[in-house]
């Protein structure tokens, strides 16, 4: 008997797909990996579907508003448009809902998340505050609900030779977000996003 697939072949392709368009658009990309999570107690926003996409808004607005700050004081034209892909699971021990969520930024911008322990103004930070926001809980008590694996960065050169070995490391982590376990399918709500639509 054939064992069924472990991995989500169309979730792959649209990994695939969105690391791609990133390249197109920036010879050197920096991918952020972060686990973006609930209280443990239970609240509204879990329930509420739109939360995912409300963090995203809010990280491309506040890109935006940074890419203006930064553009006055380096005194040239940036650009980043932010592209992303998104997956929707379910812990497997306590069935919490929670976004594994990978973030394409324009490496020339952004190369790094920043001092974890900075007010703000960085990566770090503008994605915590986008994912309280999201969820609309204050994020000096709730910043640690965005999860940044130690692993969980890549740097991707389109002018590099071994380029096509850093999107295959980036493809072998990024697995994790279409693996099939964990995954609810069919419940009226979408277990995958991205920024190709």
């Amino acid at each position: 008997m054939i064992a069924k697939a472990k991995h989500n072949p169309k979730y792959q392709s649209i990994i695939s797909n969105v690391i791609r368009r990133s390249l197109d658009a920036y010879t050197r990309v920096f991918v952020v990996r972060c686990d973006l999570r609930f209280p443990l107690e239970t609240t509204e926003a879990e329930f509420d579907p739109k939360a995912i996409s409300r963090f995203i808004n809010s990280l491309k607005a506040k890109i935006n508003a940074d890419l203006q700050r930064k553009e006055h004081a380096w005194k040239r034209v940036l650009s980043c448009e932010v592209r992303y892909v998104w997956v929707r699971e379910f812990g497997d021990v306590n069935g919490k809902k929670h976004y594994h969520v990978l973030l394409f930024f324009n490496k020339d911008v952004y190369h790094s998340l920043g001092y974890y322990e900075q007010a703000g103004g960085n990566l770090f930070s503008m994605i915590n505050e986008a994912w309280c926001s999201a969820i609309k809980l204050p994020v000096f008590s709730f910043g640690a609900l965005a999860h940044f694996p130690r692993q969980g960065r890549f740097y991707l050169d389109g002018n590099n030779p071994a380029n096509d070995d850093q999107v295959d490391r980036l493809m072998i982590h990024a697995s994790y977000l279409a693996k099939h376990i964990t995954k609810r399918y069919g419940d009226g709500e979408r277990s995958i996003g991205s920024s190709l639509v």
